[in-house]
């Protein structure tokens, strides 16, 4: 009996030993399995995966349409950073006066650079300073602003007193963008020669005064003069015989010399100084012209001229400029000062009745004089005959 029951427990635990076994078989081979087949364990999540893929991923057609876009976008951004060359511009101020004693108009002159057609704007800045004014696209301050293209003149900007800087602002509309791509000081225009600038005729019933430099049109502006007598004949002569520096010798006098009268006349047409002045006919005076500047506001400009004074027989007075028609010389080459020069007591441009009479009067007594000798004599040589 023990052998029966030991027999059977053994054969228990045999068919318990080989059921492990083939269970431990079993895993191992499906271990395998799942090595061998990755994709089986993840079946679901893959499903859901390719669903949220299937949402994100566009089009061919919508692929193509973005990647056009983006290099659209590529070119733009390398478009924006590319200005203008102003690195060899050169720019100068050009006037378009005719000559002596005709207005002028002032511009600017660009040259040695090449300005883009289409999709941008340049626009002039001038400044007094030598910083760059602040800007933005569509918004620029502290600066007299000019179209670049439309070359709008300048004349106001010269009126003024101080430095001048030009600069260019470049605005590239598409990308609204703004910069300062060129910086320079200008050099002023030369000033008209002495007599050019400031020209004042002084009439007995009115004043006219022009300016020949630039000048905003409505800027109401006024002339200083200092005018007094000039009797150094030397500077006369100069001024006779159209010596090259003669008037800067008068210039030079006249600031040193006395006055006779200083006042304001505003630039333009004024009521007349003339019959004011104590002048004596066909007298030499200087006149000295200077624009008021107004506290420095204005650049300084200032002229000489010599005069010469003509007083009618009514005592109106009128000065005339030395190249006036009316204007004469009294003085002779030689040397000396003052005493060489011939006063002129008569009145200037003024028939003189009195004096003809005078002299018809005296040659009709003489003549009556001389037919009565004569008759006497011829009388007498009858007798006695």
């Amino acid at each position: 009996m023990k052998k029966v029951i030991s027999s059977v427990v053994l054969l228990i635990l045999i068919m318990q030993i080989a059921t492990t076994c083939l269970a431990t078989e079993s895993d191992i081979k499906n271990s395998e399995n799942d090595v061998n087949n990755p994709e089986k364990e993840n079946v679901v999540e893959t499903d859901v995966d390719e669903t949220k893929e299937k949402e994100e991923i566009p089009t061919i057609g919508t692929e193509i349409e973005n990647n056009k876009t983006e290099s659209e976008s590529e070119n733009e951004s390398k478009t924006e950073d590319v200005w203008t060359d102003f690195s060899n511009a050169k720019v100068t101020i050009e006037t378009s006066s005719q000559g002596a004693n005709h207005f002028a108009e002032y511009h600017l002159k660009f040259s040695d650079v090449k300005l883009e057609e289409s999709g941008r704007s340049y626009k002039i800045l001038l400044t007094h300073s030598a910083d760059k004014p602040q800007i933005e696209y569509g918004k620029i301050e502290g600066a007299f602003i000019i179209n670049m293209k439309s070359n709008g003149n300048i004349d106001q900007y010269l009126e003024e007193n101080g430095d001048i800087y030009c600069h260019v602002a470049e605005e590239i509309y598409d990308t609204r963008k703004a910069k300062i791509v060129f910086s320079k000081k200008l050099e002023r225009p030369a000033e008209n020669k002495l007599h050019d600038r400031l020209v004042c005729y002084f009439f007995h019933d009115r004043t006219s005064s022009f300016y020949y430099g630039p000048k905003k049109s409505d800027t109401v502006r006024k002339i200083n003069l200092k005018i007094g007598t000039i009797d150094d004949k030397n500077i006369l002569l100069s001024i006779k015989n159209g010596e090259k520096d003669c008037l800067e010798k008068l210039l030079a006098y006249a600031k040193t010399a006395k006055s006779i009268y200083t006042g304001t006349i505003p630039l333009g047409k004024g009521e007349s100084i003339a019959n004011d002045l104590k002048v004596t006919n066909k007298g030499y005076y200087y006149v000295y012209m200077q624009l008021d500047d107004e506290n420095g506001k204005y650049y300084p400009v200032e002229d000489i001229s010599l005069y010469q004074a003509h007083i009618s027989e009514s005592a109106e007075v009128t000065l005339a400029d030395y190249l006036d028609s009316n204007f004469t010389w009294n003085i002779e080459n030689g040397s000396g000062g003052a005493s060489n020069i011939k006063d002129d007591p008569t009145t200037s441009g003024i028939k003189y009745p009195n004096t003809g009479k005078i002299a018809l009067g005296t040659g009709i007594i003489v003549l009556i004089g001389a037919t009565y000798i004569l008759h006497r004599k011829n009388k007498k040589y009858q007798d006695i005959k």
